[in-house]
């Protein structure tokens, strides 16, 4: 089951800086929220460009902007930022989940205090995950 994207939020080191995602999907009786990241696949190559650093005419799209490749390397390519092709969703780390049985404030909140999220954001969560809980199977 793939993640569902709610809500965003910008991180950084003095080194570097990165979005990470507050994410929810379907689990058993109720559902996994964690924090994700796109998985970065690679450096963007550079033999994509000319010497201008615009993108070669096979790597544009009607635009002439960027066209990137459904895979490369054989992973699945998602978007790029910067430099980076990324690919999918993916949990930023395995101890950063909480489980949710119960789709109601208090027990997002707990969920979003375990996950070190603004607890404010608890109505556009609980809001989202009753979205993601009517939807099909």
């Amino acid at each position: 089951m793939t993640w569902n994207k709610i809500l965003s939020r910008e991180q950084s080191t003095m080194a570097d800086t990165w979005t990470e995602y507050l994410c929810a999907k379907p689990a058993n009786d109720g559902f996994v929220l964690g924090i994700c990241i796109y998985e970065i696949v690679d450096y963007i190559p550079g033999d994509w460009f000319d010497d201008d650093g615009e993108p070669l005419p096979e790597f544009q799209d009607a635009n002439g902007d960027l066209a990137l490749p459904a895979e490369f390397n054989g992973r699945p390519i998602e978007g790029h930022d910067g430099e980076w092709l990324l690919g999918p969703l993916d949990q930023w780390n395995n101890e950063d989940t909480a489980f949710v049985t119960e789709l109601s404030r208090s027990s997002i909140s707990e969920a979003l205090e375990i996950l070190e999220w603004d607890v404010s954001d608890v109505d556009e969560v609980l809001s989202d995950m009753l979205s993601i809980a009517s939807e099909p199977k």
